[in-house]
């Protein structure tokens, strides 16, 4: 996953929880609204606070975030689709798969015209000896 679709999914749950409780959101239930590890989860508030995206307050017993500047998401980086490279590599698939047809089709002339040859070649020597023996 990037940075960007991270961080959205972060805040959006931190937005959710909040509004559920009213409280700022610890990163336990982050976590598990997420279904993500805690290191994971304090792993993406670190980078997002270290962006001022989100601010995190920490206390003896636990570690709560709220939300500083959103905006600063579109910021982010995002990774190109999936898709994207897919479709290049299924075009380089087929333009290499062309190449091969036209490949066999001119391997499959030049057979086609040295078959002809041999015909023409057999049918001569054999004109011939039937002009010899008649």
């Amino acid at each position: 996953m990037d940075a960007y679709t991270e961080a959205h999914l972060f805040v959006a749950a931190m937005r959710l929880l909040q509004h559920t409780s009213g409280t700022q959101p610890s990163i336990d239930e982050i976590c598990t609204m997420l279904d993500i590890s805690i290191e994971q989860g304090l792993a993406t508030g670190r980078k997002l606070a270290d962006k001022g995206i989100v601010e995190k307050m920490t206390d003896p017993f636990s570690v709560r975030f709220a939300i500083k500047d959103h905006i600063g998401i579109e910021n982010l980086p995002r990774e190109t689709s999936e898709e994207t490279g897919l479709s290049l590599e299924l075009e380089q698939f087929m333009a290499k798969k062309k190449k091969d047809e036209k490949k066999i089709e001119t391997i499959q002339a030049e057979l086609d015209r040295k078959k002809q040859a041999m015909f023409e070649s057999i049918e001569q020597k054999l004109k011939k000896k039937m002009g010899d023996k008649g």
